[in-house]
């Protein structure tokens, strides 16, 4: 996340009521143990091989992904917005 990201969210909570929704699958959370697969940077657009059968890998996957999860809400936080947290794949 940039800082245009948090310093556009302020200046719009300023004249906005802002309610974020965050909707995501749980699946995204943690690397399952696939074995090799292919994944793409969505900030570069490269691809690369990772062996998910990695334990140091699937951990490391799942660091990153609750550092940028509490990294947003805490950008969330500070700017004055409240948020939602919705998980699929639940009844």
């Amino acid at each position: 996340m940039d800082r245009e990201f948090e310093k556009s969210l302020r200046i719009a909570r300023k004249k906005h009521d802002i309610i974020a929704l965050r909707i995501h699958d749980e699946r995204e959370e943690q690397l399952v143990d696939v074995g090799l697969i292919q994944m793409e940077d969505v900030e570069t657009g490269n691809l690369q091989w990772v062996d998910t059968s990695h334990k140091t890998i699937r951990k490391e996957f799942q660091k990153n992904y609750l550092t940028f999860e509490n990294n947003l809400k805490k950008i969330l936080q500070s700017s004055g917005v409240d948020h939602i947290d919705i998980k699929t794949g639940r009844d």
